[in-house]
């Protein structure tokens, strides 16, 4: 995936060269005996490289799938037109790589279809420890904690005592609080539709 290509040997060879000088002055009591603290050859260079370099191809991989599998699901809310749209969007404007294909696909798919991204949500296991600090999850927007009963002064469906003090009916069909907020707006730290 990387296009950069490995160090060749006499570049591992430099770059094992040079740790192991930095770790003889820095340790200058071991510096005979850096092959039990750490010293470095040309073939541990170039295997510790090799293997970042599988890291990152696989977690480049798993990106691009995640990416594949939101667009799908973004694909199911729009018409054809509108996903080419935002195809050539994102070849036009984003770097081509896994991470921005997932991210970009995950703001659509929150932006599209809410309901989905909150069930997709990758801290969905972690919901339960989040509402100890946050009222909603940052990442998808879902509710973590229940809305007191009197937050919005009556005005929202969700309020309890909405129910209890016969608000109107036409603020109990739309949802919104008198402030001019709404319960399922998904940014920022909102209680009740209105920021604190």
């Amino acid at each position: 995936m990387y296009d950069v290509p490995l160090r060749t040997p006499e570049q591992a060879i430099k770059t094992a060269e040079r740790h192991n000088r930095k770790l003889a002055q820095r340790f200058p009591l071991l510096a005979d005996q850096l092959d039990m603290v750490g010293a470095w050859t040309p073939e541990k260079v170039l295997e510790d490289e090799r293997r970042w370099r599988a890291k990152m191809d696989a977690s480049e991989r798993r990106a691009q799938e995640r990416g594949d599998m939101l667009r799908s699901l973004v694909a199911q809310r729009l018409t054809d037109q509108a996903l080419t749209d935002l195809d050539a969007y994102f070849r036009r404007v984003l770097p081509q790589n896994g991470g921005y294909w997932a991210d970009f696909w995950w703001q659509k798919l929150k932006l599209y279809w809410p309901e989905m991204a909150q069930q997709e949500c990758p801290w969905r296991d972690k919901h339960e420890a989040f509402a100890k600090y946050e009222p909603v999850c940052r990442t998808c927007g879902r509710r973590l904690t229940p809305l007191p009963p009197d937050a919005c002064g009556g005005e929202s469906v969700g309020c309890e005592s909405n129910r209890v003090a016969g608000a109107g009916e036409a603020s109990r069909q739309t949802g919104s609080c008198k402030q001019g907020g709404n319960d399922d707006y998904l940014s920022g730290v909102w209680l009740c539709g209105r920021i604190r």
